[in-house]
């Protein structure tokens, strides 16, 4: 009598089990296509105009002190997988006690760069920002040459993880990079982790230092 209890429990747990493998399969899914970044100017001189050396200022804007600086760590993290340029943090001495909606004058930045042998700059200002469910990031980013002073790229762009194309991107990006480091999670975990979809966020942004502007 114990024994066949026994039995349909456990055929009861593996039925349970199966029911779940079969939803993280189906969870895991992204369906094409994905967010692009589409709103950016790009020099079509831009291979040759590119600094080799460029100064990173702080991000600034509509956000938190505190979740800008987790911005700002994210963007760093973002920049350093790019091969197109050294990046150049500004001064800590100049901007640790800066405030959210601080923004730098271009003779500082200027001054700064020609201090640490920059030949460009870098600056972010944080549009949209909300750092809880439903994730969102909005930026407008420019990329200039010092000397001489030249607008070399910009975007300026949303991701809303309220979109399906941003939310199946945010998905697809997590299972392409993170999911070693996490094996035991749902690709939704990119949806509620802000440092997991501002990274997927920049990532997209940064993109387009390397793709042609799309023809109106």
């Amino acid at each position: 009598m114990n024994s066949r209890k026994f039995a349909g429990t456990t055929v009861a747990a593996l039925v349970f089990l199966s029911g779940c493998a079969t939803e993280y399969i189906e969870i895991d899914r992204t369906v094409p296509p994905y967010y692009r970044a589409r709103n950016f100017y790009l020099d079509a001189e831009a291979e040759s105009k590119m600094p080799n050396r460029v100064l990173v200022l702080p991000c600034f804007g509509n956000a938190s002190v505190s979740t800008l600086r987790l911005l700002d760590e994210v963007l760093a993290q973002e920049l350093g997988k790019l091969t197109f340029f050294e990046v150049v943090p500004a001064p800590p001495e100049k901007t640790m006690n800066r405030r959210g909606q601080q923004e730098f004058t271009l003779n500082e930045a200027q001054a700064w760069a020609q201090a640490a042998g920059a030949s460009g700059i870098l600056q972010c200002r944080v549009t949209s920002c909300n750092p809880y469910r439903p994730l969102a990031l909005g930026v407008s980013m420019k990329l200039w040459g010092v000397s001489p002073e030249t607008t070399v790229w910009a975007v300026e762009e949303t991701a809303d993880s309220q979109l399906t194309l941003v939310a199946n991107g945010a998905r697809d990006y997590y299972l392409s990079n993170f999911r070693a480091s996490y094996p035991t999670r749902r690709s939704e975990q990119i949806l509620e982790s802000p440092r997991m979809f501002f990274q997927y966020a920049f990532h997209e942004f940064l993109a387009t230092l390397k793709r042609p502007p799309p023809t109106p």
